[in-house]
């Protein structure tokens, strides 16, 4: 008898010490989205997807020989991506809008075609959804990064450059075109002249 009471009070108190982990377990979740989200229901993120060629199993690409290919990377993104956002409640999907009222888990903003990412808004119930995927390798908040001249100059050694004389005349990049390949450049700055097209700075 003294032996079953044992038993039932070891179970009691696994079953005891099984809920407070899973309580503190929850409490960090709860807590770790709280300083995710803020104190909004809805953020900006960019999710990047683990790289798994295996999903190509079922075009009967079954040698991975020209794995690094970049037509077999971008066959395998897509179709991670579209395994992953099946699994949420997608805002708007291919031009198709969920009803305004309707929940959602994402509002997708860019699908990338070589990069295993996609970018969007997402809720709460979402961000759950994706740390729960074994196929989301992280979750990031994109971050905005501004460059100013007056760092950018001593960093770049460009005062050094200036004093440099070259068939009588000194190095300034006046006169030089300048290619840039960027996400986009915003003409209407004024160290950009403020106009776009020929005669402008941003041609």
């Amino acid at each position: 008898m003294k032996r079953v009471g044992a038993v039932i009070f070891l179970f009691l108190l696994a079953a005891l010490m099984l809920a407070a982990f899973a309580a503190s377990a929850l409490a960090i979740a709860d807590s770790e989205i709280d300083e995710f989200f803020g104190s909004g229901d809805e953020v900006s993120v960019i999710v990047v997807l683990k790289d798994d060629y295996n999903v190509l199993e079922e075009y009967g690409i079954s040698s991975y020989t020209a794995q690094n290919s970049l037509e077999m990377k971008k066959l395998m993104v897509k179709e991670q991506q579209e395994e992953v956002l099946e699994s949420l409640e997608v805002k708007e999907e291919s031009g198709v809008s969920v009803a305004s009222d309707e929940p959602y888990d994402i509002d997708v903003t860019n699908i990338y075609s070589t990069v295993n990412s996609f970018a969007g808004r997402i809720t709460r119930e979402g961000y759950q959804k994706l740390k729960d995927n074994p196929k989301v390798r992280e979750i990031y908040k994109p971050k905005t990064v501004r460059a100013f001249l007056s760092d950018s100059k001593q960093i770049t050694n460009a005062t050094n450059v200036w004093k440099l004389v070259y068939a009588g005349m000194n190095i300034t990049g006046k006169g030089e075109t300048v290619c840039i390949i960027d996400t986009g450049v915003d003409y209407t700055h004024p160290a950009l002249g403020g106009c776009f097209g020929a005669g402008c700075k941003v041609i």
